[in-house]
């Protein structure tokens, strides 16, 4: 496995206060990894020792197979969207872009315009930055990030106040860039289900200890509608359901969870089915994926 990020062993504490506590990741080439967490969990403290702007106490940073502290740096392969970025108020995008080009090198008058296509912005390449809606200015900060086509991204909150249409716009834009560019992508957010829908790999993060990650595949598990069926005698009934082809079951204590949301919308002939050969559910609910309950879960203090 090739890999884009890695973090090793990373602490940092601000006087007596450990922001992150030994912490490990590894993010491979072109995979969009999502970064979830209260305010106060660490992610600003980890993206800003990503982008060797902070020094760790202790642990190492890699970034495309290079140290980060070494004197040159894999910079100019990383683009990066800080939460705030304002660009120059008084230049208009166009010229800002232009900015960026010169101080980043690299770009292109072709790659200005193609990237102000790419995040929608060629309308407003004229206007002033200060005249953008928070939307359009998030769309701006993008576009620098983006510039020189860098192999990596870290980003940090770049769907905060995009509209509807703006936030689909960018889901599009960040699967494009992975699967079509292999561009490597880490991203915070609080919007969790959006996240969700992106991220090949979500981590969540809790003083400053990424307490657990999710695959796609287990994300899709956890959020596809899902049956809950209770059955004192469990195992029988779940070798039947096993018996009859169903995969997608997970099993919780006296609980069988199918993750199919055709039975959860209508589950009255599998119970039926499974009356009649002797497996009765005691009660039998329907459940919905909710990231936003999956990560309150996580860190409510029975789970940390």
């Amino acid at each position: 496995m090739s890999l884009a990020l890695e973090l090793s062993h990373i602490q940092k504490s601000f006087g007596s206060t450990l922001a992150l506590k030994r912490l490990d990741l590894q993010i491979p080439r072109g995979t969009l990894f999502g970064l979830v967490g209260l305010n106060g969990a660490g992610k600003t403290t980890l993206i800003r020792i990503l982008l060797g702007m902070i020094q760790p106490d202790y642990g190492s940073v890699t970034i495309l197979g290079q140290n980060i502290r070494n004197t040159k740096g894999p910079w100019s392969q990383v683009g990066y969207l800080l939460a705030g970025s304002q660009g120059y108020p008084r230049l208009t995008v166009l010229e800002n872009l232009k900015v960026a080009a010169r101080w980043r090198g690299g770009a292109t008058s072709q790659h200005i315009q193609d990237t102000l296509e790419w995040v929608q912005l060629t309308r407003e390449q004229y206007t002033l930055a200060s005249q953008l809606s928070t939307g359009n200015m998030q769309r701006l900060g993008l576009a620098t990030a983006m510039l020189t086509r860098p192999d990596v991204l870290i980003l940090d909150e770049p769907i905060n106040g995009v509209d509807p249409k703006g936030v689909l716009d960018i889901r599009q834009l960040f699967l494009r860039l992975t699967k079509e560019y292999g561009t490597t992508i880490l991203l915070s957010s609080h919007i969790l289900d959006e996240l969700s829908r992106v991220a090949d790999t979500i981590g969540v993060i809790h003083q400053g200890e990424m307490i657990q990650t999710f695959s796609r595949k287990e994300l899709d598990a956890f959020l596809t509608p899902s049956l809950r069926l209770h059955i004192p005698d469990w195992q029988p009934a779940l070798d039947f359901l096993q018996g009859r082809g169903y995969s997608a079951i997970h099993q919780e204590g006296s609980w069988i969870l199918l993750h199919d949301p055709v039975l959860a919308a209508e589950p009255r002939t599998l119970i039926q089915e499974l009356c009649l050969h002797h497996h009765t559910p005691t009660r039998v609910t329907a459940e919905h994926g909710d990231m936003t309950q999956i990560f309150l879960d996580l860190i409510s203090p029975a789970h940390v």
